[in-house]
């Protein structure tokens, strides 16, 4: 496969003991109705062996590529339809932001407003405010993806999301990008 810098890489893990993975299945549930795969990650594509991403127990950190393709994963990439982000500059961006901590608490934040969804305005006033958060300390691996597209290229990958609310599955779900088979 021919992964450029700036590609994503969505993972769905199969492995039912995997909890950051049930949570955002759990939480995704109401927006896929049955429709395609449903990722519990994504990473960016840093050069030809490495990937960037934001983990639970690791926060950012940079990972070989061929980390997700083991067994109990099942993996497919996507990429800008136009555009693209500068190598270079991703490259000096992804390691500035090496050691930063995963945010839990979005994880936990993004389930409760999924619950709450079937008590609208209390829904609406959480999403509203939990937006506020700080998005340059902590991550959560699909706010370090959408991160990165708004410093490096001024994309935003999906607009009807804020940077705290975004998950894998709306990333996923992006006009902007195309699956590279």
């Amino acid at each position: 496969m021919n992964l450029k810098p700036g590609d994503l890489i969505f993972v769905h893990d199969t492995n039912i003991w995997n909890m950051v993975s049930n949570v955002i299945m759990i939480c995704e549930t109401d927006k896929l109705r049955g429709k395609g795969k449903v990722p519990y990650h994504v990473a960016l594509v840093c050069d030809q062996h490495y990937l960037i991403e934001a983990t639970w127990g690791g926060g950012v950190r940079l990972m070989p590529i061929d980390h997700y393709l083991r067994k109990s994963f099942l993996v497919w990439y996507k990429r800008l339809k136009e555009g693209v982000i500068p190598a270079e500059q991703l490259q000096v961006w992804a390691r500035q932001h090496i050691g930063k901590p995963y945010d839990k608490w979005q994880i936990f934040g993004i389930a409760w407003r999924s619950v709450l969804r079937i008590i609208p305005p209390i829904y609406y006033w959480l999403k509203k405010h939990t937006s506020l958060v700080d998005s340059k300390k902590k991550f959560i691996c699909s706010e370090f993806v959408m991160k990165a597209y708004l410093d490096l290229a001024d994309i935003n990958l999906y607009p009807t999301a804020s940077l705290s609310n975004i998950t894998p599955h709306d990333l996923n779900r992006s006009p902007l990008l195309v699956e590279i088979v």
